[in-house]
C-alpha cells in the first residue's frame, strides 16, 4: 500500500476501499490496471521522470518494454511510475525553493526582493519549476521584504529538504 500513498492515493478507513488523490473511490478495474507492470510501448510518463529513472539506474527491458528496478530486478508497476513522477515534480519545486533561498541570502533584509531575484524566479517558473504558492504570491506581489521572504523560504526549504531526504548545502 505504500506505493499508493506516495502517489497520493488513500484508504477509506470504514470500508478499506482505495481512494484516488481527489478522494473518490477507485474502481477495482483501475486498481488492477495500476497494479500491472508499466508497459513503455503503451503507457507514457513525463520526460523528467524518464530521465530521472535512467540516471537512477533503472533500465528498459527491450524484449518486454518493461522498466526494471535495479535493486529488485522486477518491472515497475504503473502506480510506481505515478509515484516516481510525483517525486520528480516535488524535486522541481524544491529546486525553485533552493534558488530563492540562495538568491535572498545576501539581500538587504529591509528592502523588497531585487529585480534580479524576480527575474531569476520568473525564469525558473517558465521552465516549470514552481515555488509554493504562498511564496510565489509574496515574491511577485512584493508583499514582504527580503528578510521576511527569506525566513519563510528557508522554513519551507529546510522542511522540504527533510521531506525529500536531502541535506541543505548553503
Amino acid at each position: 500500500m505504500a506505493d499508493w500513498r506516495v502517489a497520493g492515493y488513500g484508504v477509506n478507513a470504514s470500508s478499506s476501499q482505495l481512494l484516488s488523490p481527489s478522494g473518490r473511490p477507485v474502481p477495482a478495474a483501475e486498481v488492477e490496471r495500476l497494479s500491472a507492470p508499466f508497459d513503455a510501448a503503451v503507457d507514457t510518463m513525463t520526460n523528467g521522470a524518464w530521465a530521472s529513472l535512467i540516471f537512477n539506474g533503472y533500465r528498459l527491458q527491450d524484449a518486454t518494454c518493461r522498466i526494471l528496478d535495479p535493486e529488485k530486478r522486477a518491472p515497475l508497476t504503473r502506480i510506481e511510475i505515478l509515484a516516481f513522477e510525483g517525486q520528480v515534480d516535488d524535486s522541481r519545486g524544491f529546486t525553485a525553493l533552493e534558488a530563492l533561498v540562495v538568491a535572498l541570502k545576501n539581500a538587504d533584509a529591509g528592502q523588497p526582493p531585487s529585480a534580479a531575484v524576480l527575474a531569476r524566479m520568473a525564469e525558473l517558473e517558465a521552465r516549470g519549476e514552481k515555488l509554493p504558492e504562498n511564496l510565489r504570491r509574496a515574491l511577485f506581489d512584493r508583499t514582504l521584504n527580503a528578510g521576511a521572504l527569506r525566513g519563510q523560504a528557508e522554513g519551507a526549504y529546510y522542511g522540504d529538504a527533510a521531506r525529500v531526504g536531502r541535506l541543505a548545502r548553503l
